[in-house]
């Protein structure tokens, strides 16, 4: 059981580590689950801490969506127009 929960929170801070906050509270959650539901076969000396412990983590752990800009819509803005030559020719003040 240690070694399995173990491995969950090593996968929990990778996730929060590469900022995947929504998939870290998910395995937090999992933990827990995993963690209340075989609580009974905890020492009972170590069962408050490691509840307490996959507890608070869990709570202090949330999802943040990563926001993706949206493109604007509409038309594409036109490029800018090269500036036009007023057909004085190159040769100005050179007479």
């Amino acid at each position: 059981m240690a070694q399995a929960w173990e491995g969950q929170a090593t996968a929990i801070a990778s996730a929060a580590s590469v900022g995947n906050s929504c998939r870290a509270l998910h395995l937090a959650a999992s933990l827990r689950d995993d963690v209340v539901s075989s609580q009974q076969r905890v020492p009972s000396r170590l069962r408050s801490a490691l509840l307490t412990g996959v507890n608070a983590l869990a709570d202090r752990t949330t999802c943040t969506p990563v926001q993706t800009p949206t493109p604007p819509r509409g038309p594409k803005p036109k490029p800018p127009e090269p500036p036009k030559h007023h057909g004085h020719g190159d040769d100005k003040g050179h007479h």
